[in-house]
C-alpha cells in the first residue's frame, strides 16, 4: 500500500525547513550516504513532534482507518551535487506499521523514493508538499543526488 497526499500548503513545509535550517545540532552525516541528518540526534525531536501534531497528522486522519501514534520523526538533507543518497531499508519494528515521507524540497522527480515492488524497483511521482504513507515493511531508497538542487525531507513512523 502506498498512498499519496498531495499539495500540504507552503506555510507549512516552511515551517519545517526553517526548524531544519535553524536546527543547532552540529549533525554530521550518519546514515548511509544523507549529506544531513537528525535520525541519531534528537535533542529538538519535541519540535519535529509538535509541528507534526499541528500540521501532518490532521491530514494523515482521514488516509487512516483507525487510531495511530506517532513513533518517531527525523529529516534528512541530500544536498545538491553531492551523491548523497540512503540504499534499500525498510522500517519493520514493532512499533512501526507505517511510514511516511514528506517532500520539503523535491524540484527533481528523479530523485524521488524508489520501492521494491514485485521484483521491481518503482518511483512514486511525487512534488514538493506532497506526503506519501506506506507499509513500513517497503524497501526503499533515496537514489543518489547529482542534481542540481537539494532535497529535504521529513520522515516518521506511524504506529496503529
Amino acid at each position: 500500500m502506498i498512498i499519496t497526499i498531495k499539495g500540504i500548503s507552503s506555510e507549512v513545509r516552511n515551517k519545517f525547513l526553517n526548524f531544519i535550517e535553524n536546527d543547532p545540532a552540529d549533525i554530521e552525516p550518519n546514515l548511509g550516504g544523507v549529506s544531513r541528518t537528525n535520525y541519531h540526534h534528537n535533542d529538538h525531536e519535541e519540535d519535529l513532534v509538535t509541528l507534526y501534531h499541528d500540521h501532518l497528522q490532521p491530514v494523515i486522519k482521514p488516509a487512516m482507518t483507525g487510531p495511530f501514534t506517532l513513533s518517531g520523526i527525523w529529516y534528512q538533507v541530500y544536498l545538491k551535487n553531492s551523491g548523497s543518497y540512503h540504499e534499500f531499508h525498510n522500517h519493520v519494528c514493532e512499533d512501526s506499521q507505517y511510514s511516511a515521507i514528506y517532500y520539503l524540497k523535491l524540484k527533481d522527480n528523479s530523485i524521488a523514493t524508489e520501492f521494491k515492488m514485485d521484483g521491481e524497483v518503482k518511483r512514486i511521482r511525487v512534488n514538493e508538499g506532497d506526503m506519501i504513507l506506506f507499509d513500513s515493511n517497503l524497501y526503499h531508497r533515496s537514489p543518489p543526488n547529482n542534481t542540481d538542487h537539494d532535497k529535504v525531507i521529513v520522515s516518521f513512523n506511524l504506529m496503529v
